[in-house]
C-alpha cells in the first residue's frame, strides 16, 4: 500500500510511534557572528573534539590554531551581523484533488531554508574577503552560529551527548553590493545562504560558559 503522507512514497511505515524525548529547553536567539570552515578536506570531516580541555572546542588555542591554519582546516569569523533572519522552507507537494488518493497532495519535503542577515558599515575589503568565499565549492561550505550572548550553535554527532562539532552545512552563499545609508540609516552590505532539508535534526547548542578562556564575540 503506497504511504502518501511520507517522503519518500514507498518507504516502510514505522513498525511502533517512536519514543519522544522528554522536552527540555533549548535557546539560541539572534544570530551576531558566523564562522566559517570546509566541512571537510580530502574526505575528513572537519571536526572539535568536545569539552574544555586540550584541543577541545571551549580553548582559545584550538580556535587560533584554526584562524592560522593555512590548509583545509581554516576557520574564519565573521564581522558582526545585524537583521538576521531565517525564513523557513514551505512544504513541497505534488497531485492532489483529482491526481491522488482522496484529493490529498503527496509530500515531498521542504524547501530550504533560507537565512539572511546585514553587515553594517563595513569597509568593503572586508566584504571583497566575505566575497571570495563564493569561489568555495558549494557542496563543502559550513558555519558556526554565534549567538548574541556568546552561544554556538554547531552540528553535533549527537544531540543529548556531544562528543565533537562541526560546521553545518549551507549552500548558496552570497555577499550583496555596499547599499548606502542615506539620510536616515547606516550603509551595509547583505548576506545570505541556504540551510537543506532537516539542517536542524543534527544541530546542538553550546552554552557561552563553555568557553572558560575567551569569549566569541570578541575573538579575532
Amino acid at each position: 500500500m503506497i504511504n502518501f503522507s511520507t517522503l519518500i512514497l514507498c518507504g516502510a511505515t514505522n513498525t511502533v510511534i517512536p519514543d519522544i524525548p522528554s522536552s527540555s529547553c533549548e535557546h539560541f536567539g539572534k544570530v551576531q557572528r558566523l564562522i566559517f570552515q570546509r566541512l571537510q578536506v580530502d574526505g575528513t570531516p572537519n571536526t572539535i573534539v568536545a569539552g574544555i580541555g586540550v584541543g577541545g572546542f571551549g580553548v582559545v588555542a584550538t580556535w587560533d590554531g584554526l584562524t592560522a591554519a593555512v590548509d583545509g582546516t581554516k576557520a574564519q569569523f565573521s564581522p558582526f551581523t545585524e537583521s538576521p533572519a531565517f525564513t523557513d522552507g514551505t512544504v513541497r507537494t505534488a497531485r492532489g484533488g483529482n491526481d491522488s488518493y482522496g484529493g490529498v497532495p503527496i509530500s515531498l519535503g521542504y524547501e530550504p531554508t533560507e537565512f539572511e542577515a546585514q553587515v553594517l558599515s563595513a569597509r568593503q575589503d572586508v566584504i571583497t574577503a566575505l566575497k571570495t568565499l563564493r569561489n568555495e565549492d558549494f557542496t563543502n561550505l559550513g558555519v558556526y552560529m554565534i549567538s548574541a550572548d556568546g552561544k554556538l550553535m554547531a552540528a553535533v554527532d549527537d544531540v543529548t551527548n556531544v562528543g565533537t562539532i562541526a560546521p553545518i552545512p549551507i549552500q548558496q552563499f552570497n555577499v550583496g553590493n555596499k547599499v548606502a545609508g542615506g539620510y536616515d540609516d547606516v550603509d551595509y552590505n547583505a548576506i545570505s545562504f541556504q540551510l537543506l532539508d532537516n539542517w536542524s535534526n543534527t544541530v546542538a547548542v553550546i552554552p557561552a560558559s563553555d568557553f572558560t578562556d575567551f569569549d566569541l564575540l570578541t575573538y579575532v
